[in-house]
């Protein structure tokens, strides 16, 4: 109180503060339960913005026009949002990242979370748990198939493989070539 003032009107409110979880228990939330998940961002497309923690990776989906124009590949972000399923990918979605309850940029050029995996770890992965799925990952000594940039090129290691989505150009590279890859795990298995 300060001498002189009339005391103002007793105010009350009720606010909810959203503790942030793992990604892996954002990814175990039931559909339409919602939760609020921190991660690193390692791949942008369009609204999907992937981010990945040290226990998985999940996509958020943000509302339409609400991407910020400078959220960037290496920020960390928390969001709050709805677990759901698209085409089979684990996602938060219902996001307004215009909104700091529900999206926000907690700091930029973090280092980008990467998991060594061989083909036969991520195709295990994918016929059992998929917690691989939207991870950012690095394949190392593979060979390349029929190369495809516009749709998918297969990779094999060993007697596994799997499908690289749109590849870049690269100068050089031939079909039949050691290669090390690096990608996000996607929905059918391919990496991106």
């Amino acid at each position: 109180t300060a001498s002189g003032y009339a005391n103002s009107t007793v105010v009350e409110a009720t606010y909810t503060i959203y503790e942030p979880i793992t990604i892996a228990e954002a990814r175990a939330l039931d559909n339409d339960e919602y939760g609020c998940g921190e991660g690193t961002v390692t791949f942008i497309d369009n609204r999907n913005v992937y981010v990945q923690d040290i226990t998985a990776g999940i996509v958020l989906f943000l509302n339409n026009n609400t991407v910020p124009s400078t959220l960037a590949i290496g920020d960390n972000v928390r969001a709050y949002g709805k677990r759901a399923a698209y085409n089979g990918l684990a996602e938060l979605s219902n996001i307004n990242g215009g909104n700091i309850n529900e999206f926000i940029v907690l700091s930029s050029n973090n280092p980008l979370p990467l998991a060594v995996k061989t083909i036969a770890e991520i195709n295990n992965d994918y016929s059992g748990s998929n917690m691989l799925q939207s991870t950012r990952v690095k394949i190392v000594d593979a060979i390349i198939g029929a190369i495809n940039t516009s749709g998918n090129t297969p990779i094999t290691q060993d007697d596994n493989s799997l499908n690289i989505y749109r590849i870049p150009n690269v100068e050089g590279m031939i079909q039949g070539d050691r290669v090390t890859v690096t990608g996000i795990i996607g929905c059918y298995n391919a990496v991106q």
